[in-house]
């Protein structure tokens, strides 16, 4: 097994219709959830909460708006919700938002069997999360997301997440990620030159005998 190729298909967050004049609510609705995220058997940590995101609204230069529902699956055992659980929201509401400016090329790769889908290439650097008051069992948060700063290799999003019933802020959060889509175009480009090196080399062998 190619070991490089493992690590690439483990950096593509996630997968995302990048048709040219999609609307920004249609290319987060083709991830949120999406049946082809991850390969069947596979289940990820976040497929959970991302069943239980809903999109209000999408912006094409990196604003989203999202709801979630405070399930007991994302509490501790009093009852609000879990300090690693609403970081886990606010990581897929920020991916989200930087998902609006990405393309094949930028923040992506193209998927190599569909060329109207794509794979969203980053890593978290870091994920800081600041919280004013509890989120209790059953209360719908909002997540306002916003890309504030993107470059060639880093990007920062922040967010905050409100009582949707109270308006009241229950915390905030800034998101650092680091871009892969260069790293991983040239992986994918060497992983093609070996296959057909290797497909050169059966075919000689094949003369040969």
């Amino acid at each position: 097994m190619n070991t490089d190729r493992v690590a690439m298909e483990e950096a593509l967050v996630g997968v995302f219709d990048c048709r040219p004049g999609i609307s920004p609510e249609e290319k987060l609705l083709s991830t949120v959830p999406n049946p082809n995220y991850k390969e069947e058997g596979t289940p990820a940590f976040e497929d959970d909460n991302l069943k239980n995101l809903r999109l209000i609204s999408a912006v094409a230069d990196g604003h989203a708006v999202m709801e979630c529902v405070v399930t007991e699956a994302l509490c501790n055992r009093r009852k609000l919700l879990h300090g690693a659980a609403g970081c886990l929201i606010f990581e897929n509401a920020t991916i989200a938002s930087m998902m609006l400016i990405a393309r094949p090329g930028f923040w992506a790769v193209q998927n190599a069997k569909n060329p109207q889908a794509a794979h969203f290439a980053a890593v978290t650097r870091s994920l800081s999360t600041t919280w004013m008051r509890p989120a209790p069992l059953g209360t719908t948060v909002r997540i306002t997301a916003e890309v504030v700063h993107v470059g060639a290799r880093n990007a920062l999003v922040k967010a905050e997440m409100v009582d949707k019933g109270s308006g009241k802020l229950v915390a905030v959060a800034q998101h650092e990620m680091v871009n892969l889509a260069e790293s991983l175009l040239l992986v994918q480009k060497i992983a093609q030159v070996q296959q057909q090196q290797q497909q050169q080399q059966q075919r000689g062998s094949g003369a040969k005998l």
